[in-house]
């Protein structure tokens, strides 16, 4: 092989004289070409059969990424596949609840229609921005009047994990501060803290849609243990909040809690 490697030395170094005193384009251009094709020739005597197999795998990648350069493929096939299935359901069950729903109806009483046949109420209060943490109270204590042990447990979470909530807030403190008030309203940060408080999945719904959630929330360490089963549904309307509770009776996601003396005086 030693004459091989010798032959192919003495035509790079050809090549490299030619560029230095040939002025001729034509000349320069032929000379690369035989360079590129002796070096080739060259990499398969060295390599042997396996050189030209990867070879062959380069050039036929070449030649699919030049004819698909013009495609728009955004999505895999399974994922095309995965949405098309996706919609495919949520137009059959739309079918088949407008059978049951009447026509010439508002959004608003189509979706309070369409959740009651998923077997889920709309559950009203008071109002004002202490809507929010009634509709939670609702759902985790079964007690709406609760709600003010549920804006504390809340603004709890987030000042004993200030690292895992902080985020972009600057002033986190004076944010806990602030969501301590009785009367200010909810932001998103409230609804991720209860879906770890309760490890639960929190879906947020308007009344545009009552088959898919607009937001959903999931608890931090959902990937770390087992898939989470439980729901806490929360119906948006005109920044206003509801809960959505299933029909029948209910069972509150955490039980029994203020049958502690200390925590019952704490809820009043």
């Amino acid at each position: 092989m030693e004459w091989i490697n010798f032959s192919f030395c003495m035509v790079v170094n050809y090549y490299q004289l030619v560029t230095l005193v040939e002025g001729n384009q034509k000349v320069l251009n032929f000379s690369g070409w035989v360079v590129n094709i002796i070096t080739l020739i060259f990499m398969a005597i060295n390599f042997g059969y396996p050189c030209l197999i990867c070879l062959k795998k380069l050039v036929g990648y070449l030649r699919k990424t030049y004819f698909n350069r013009g495609r728009k493929n955004y999505f895999s096939h399974d994922q095309r596949n995965l949405q098309q299935e996706i919609v495919r359901q949520k137009t059959m069950t739309k079918k088949r609840l407008s059978k049951i729903l009447p026509l010439n109806q508002n959004e608003q009483t189509i979706f309070i229609d369409g959740m009651r046949n998923r077997g889920l109420t709309p559950i009203s209060n008071l109002g004002g921005g202490d809507c929010v943490f009634m509709s939670l109270a609702h759902v985790v204590f079964g007690d709406a009047t609760k709600f003010k042990f549920m804006r504390y447990m809340i603004v709890h979470r987030l000042r004993r994990f200030p690292k895992q909530y902080q985020g972009d807030i600057n002033k986190f403190e004076v944010y806990c501060n602030s969501m301590a008030v009785h009367g200010k309203a909810a932001s998103p940060l409230v609804l991720q803290a209860v879906a770890d408080i309760c490890f639960s999945v929190v879906e947020c719904y308007t009344s545009k849609d009552f088959l898919a959630p607009t937001h959903t929330m999931f608890p931090f360490r959902l990937s770390s243990v087992s898939e989470s089963t439980s729901r806490i549904r929360l119906w948006i309307k005109d920044a206003h909040c509801m809960a959505l509770v299933n029909n029948g009776p209910q069972q509150p996601l955490i039980q029994n809690i203020f049958d502690d003396p200390q925590i019952h005086r704490a809820a009043l």
